[in-house]
């Protein structure tokens, strides 16, 4: 396991962003890492990756305060590690140990309790020994190729605990003023000096000169390569002292997206998307240090590949014709047939054409690839649009899990179509879902739509689609939802307007109709049905009405 603490004198450098991007990169090498928050009286790791938790809604309860302050205070062998660590979702595969939970009072009592001198400098102190135990634990429990620590500011204990004792590499960043750089080279000085090497270990340093702006013209490169060499200067009479010779600094330029939202810029998925921007490649260029003589050769050609692999992926999202979607995948997973994520894409391809036999042939094949709990979902999806309503319920009811609610709320949607439930149970189900805290209140406030109305609550059917409305006003498949209702409340007006509004949205209304065909049947031979769908060049809706009906 490798030990890597991120350290900055001042605050507002880009230091925790820095962390959580080289995080999702040494993920994307299959490497397992570990994050630990040790900016104990400013935590910011888990917002970084609150959306990846893999409990979803992420509740914080515990972090590593809590942890310190049962061996400092309540003198107890903490719980394993694991107990306050927490798994992000796949493909990441990283857990966070965070600082805790500083959103409760509880969090502060316990960190003003916390007597760091007695601990590390009193008669009899344990601190070190404890510490060093910590590590182990970390490395024998949550098995981490890479820990990365991030630290406090300024010069402190905590920050002596991470950086003098375990770290083995120190990413130091600073921003481009005297107060940063005269910080900087106090804390490099005793960090490199031999007394305070209790390892007797080499010491490897990496400087990084954070948030200057980019230069637009030939003037500002002039004067960004003075800033830089003059910074550089400021760090040559102890560059000695390190076991990598010397200091010469990765540049990270301020972004403006940054400053507006603090996101992910390397890591695969945030590259594909967004384009490789100049900043990304600085976090690689911090990365390259960081990782120097780590990897394998081998290692580096399966990366290349995978990153290929991911490009074809990013192609595929880019086709808008389903058509020439199917053709390509087809002929990409000729060169990958063991890729399940291909075959899922070509189920979403086939999904979209209407081609559901087809669809659940690729899932399946996607599935028996990598057998994971969201190829079944999907599977639930294929079996529910072909009408097989107890292959989707016996599917859902494998996977269900209140952890996550998208997959809870299917299970409860697909229960009202099987042919035996009970209302009461139903019901209760029905409320614990209902109380839930879900993230997506658009998705969860739709599927109770449609279970209500499916049961025949009209009321609380429109009631809980009107809350999915006000969140998002322009999403089509939540007026196809309002009209079904309508429908079913023998209100041909409403549906109409909502239908409309569907199709002013732009709504896939074959899908629609395929699912409530019941709903939608008594319409097809209405002419002002097929008119309101060529008034909004339906046509394939109305091709498809004629096949079916």
């Amino acid at each position: 396991m490798k030990t890597v603490a991120f350290y900055s004198y001042k605050g507002g450098v880009g230091r925790t962003l820095a962390l959580s991007n080289i995080a999702m990169r040494l993920s994307d090498f299959h490497k397992k890492v570990c994050v630990l928050d040790f900016d104990l009286e400013a935590p910011g790791v888990h917002y970084k990756f609150k959306s990846m938790f893999k409990n979803q809604p992420f509740q914080l309860q515990k972090g590593i305060v809590d942890y310190i302050h049962e061996f400092a205070v309540n003198k107890k062998i903490p719980d394993s590690i694991e107990n306050y660590s927490y798994e992000l979702q796949k493909p990441y595969n990283i857990n966070v140990i965070p600082a805790g939970n500083p959103d409760l009072s509880l969090y502060w009592k316990k960190l003003s309790a916390i007597n760091w001198y007695d601990l590390l400098y009193g008669n009899n102190a344990e601190g070190i020994p404890f510490f060093f135990h910590l590590k182990n634990e970390i490395e024998k429990k949550i098995k981490p190729d890479y820990l990365l620590i991030d630290t406090r500011t300024g010069i402190t204990d905590i920050s002596s605990i991470t950086i003098s004792l375990l770290a083995d590499q120190i990413v130091l960043l600073a921003a481009n003023n005297e107060e940063n750089i005269s910080g900087c080279r106090r804390i490099i000085k005793s960090l490199l000096s031999q007394k305070n090497n209790l390892l007797d270990k080499d010491r490897d340093l990496i400087l990084a000169l954070t948030r200057i702006p980019y230069p637009q013209t030939p003037e500002d490169k002039l004067r960004e390569k003075m800033i830089v060499e003059n910074f550089t200067k400021n760090f040559q009479d102890i560059s000695s002292l390190a076991s990598n010779s010397a200091i010469s600094p990765v540049i990270i330029h301020s972004d403006r997206d940054i400053e507006c939202s603090e996101e992910f810029k390397i890591g695969y998925t945030f590259e594909i998307s967004n384009g490789q921007k100049e900043i990304a490649k600085e976090y690689l260029n911090l990365f390259g240090e960081i990782t120097k003589n780590d990897f394998t050769e081998n290692e580096k050609t399966l990366f290349e590949e995978e990153k290929k692999k991911e490009r074809l992926y990013y192609s595929i999202h880019q086709i808008n014709n389903p058509e020439e979607a199917t053709k390509q995948i087809k002929h990409y997973i000729k060169s990958y047939p063991d890729d399940d994520y291909l075959y899922f894409l070509l189920a979403v391809s086939y999904n979209s054409l209407l081609d559901y036999s087809n669809a659940l042939k690729s899932i399946n094949e996607a599935f028996k690839i990598l057998p994971i709990n969201y190829y079944k979902f999907y599977r639930t999806g294929i079996y529910f649009s072909l009408h097989q309503y107890e292959k989707a319920y016996k599917e859902i009811l494998q996977i269900k899990d209140y952890d996550n609610l998208i997959y809870y709320g299917t299970y409860l949607l697909i229960k009202t179509y099987t042919k035996d439930f009970s209302m009461e149970e139903l019901k209760a189900e029905l409320s614990v879902y209902e109380n839930s805290n879900d993230n997506n209140l658009v998705e969860k406030y739709n599927t109770i739509a449609c279970i209500y109305r499916k049961i025949g609550d009209y009321k609380k059917a429109i009631e809980n689609i009107y809350k999915a409305l006000n969140l998002e006003k322009e999403n089509a498949y939540l007026y196809t939802t309002l009209a079904e209702i309508m429908s079913n409340k023998d209100n041909d007006i409403q549906f109409y307007f909502n239908i409309e509004m569907a199709l002013k949205y732009n709504v896939d209304l074959r899908i629609a109709i395929n699912q409530n065909k019941d709903i939608y049947k008594k319409y097809f031979h209405d002419p002002q049905f097929i008119d309101l769908l060529k008034r909004y060049d339906k046509e394939d809706v109305i091709n498809y009405i004629f096949s079916i009906a």
